[in-house]
């Protein structure tokens, strides 16, 4: 569990940037791009995982992983939903 927690803070920093969340419906090309720019395809895949855990683990306090991010754990969840759904796409 804690490598999926590790590689679920990279897309959790997204959150920094999105005002609304119910707005947010998913990464957008670019950032696809960017991802694959970024991480090795080994780290893309475990940051997949790390997000398909968290959607099956609901009950996870989220929160705890960045404490300055003020969103609440209902929030940070419906986020990444959208968010895995876009990263079907990479």
């Amino acid at each position: 569990m804690s490598t999926h927690i590790n590689y679920l803070r990279i897309p959790l920093h997204k959150l920094y940037h999105i005002d609304d969340i119910d707005t947010f419906t998913g990464l957008t090309e670019k950032e696809i791009f960017s991802l694959k720019s970024e991480y090795t395809n080994e780290e893309l895949s475990e940051i997949i995982k790390s997000v398909h855990w968290a959607v099956n683990n609901k009950e996870f306090d989220f929160s705890s992983l960045l404490p300055n991010l003020n969103r609440s754990n209902e929030d940070i969840y419906k986020y990444l939903t959208k968010l895995e759904r876009s990263l079907a796409e990479v």
